[in-house]
């Protein structure tokens, strides 16, 4: 278990609730690293990881992939948890464009403490959203 005295942040931000960190996930190698490292971090500190997909169409019923993406994120959260015994996890499939803005959406209306994300892999996402990241 981590001291958390010893962290570099405030990891009580919600005011004693649970912590909430969102990790946008496209499947590709890196994002799913970058979730593998989010659940060792979010169980060292008791936190909640989400796993948080969007899909790239105006409306979720016209895209035939959306039931196969909320069966990808339920794959990852149980490969994460055979990984990493004692992590919650949960995950949320959305549809919409652009991608940044409804990550940034779910990260304040839910009251997200961190995000951690791939710095490759993220499809095209990372130089768009850093910046945007640093306001939330």
């Amino acid at each position: 278990m981590v001291d958390k005295s010893s962290l570099p942040v405030d990891i009580t931000l919600n005011k004693g609730l649970l912590m909430k960190i969102l990790v946008p996930c496209d499947f590709s190698k890196i994002s799913n690293n970058a979730a593998l490292y989010a659940a060792k971090f979010a169980n060292q500190i008791n936190a909640e990881i989400i796993l948080f997909h969007v899909t790239w169409v105006e409306e979720k019923i016209s895209d035939p992939n959306f039931p196969v993406k909320s069966r990808d994120c339920a794959a990852l959260a149980y490969e994460l948890k055979s990984a990493v015994e004692g992590v919650k996890i949960s995950f949320k499939v959305d549809a919409g464009f652009p991608i940044e803005s409804l990550i940034e959406d779910y990260a304040v209306n839910n009251k997200i403490d961190l995000i951690v994300m791939g710095t490759k892999g993220a499809s095209g996402l990372k130089k768009h959203y850093l910046a945007a990241m640093q306001l939330i």
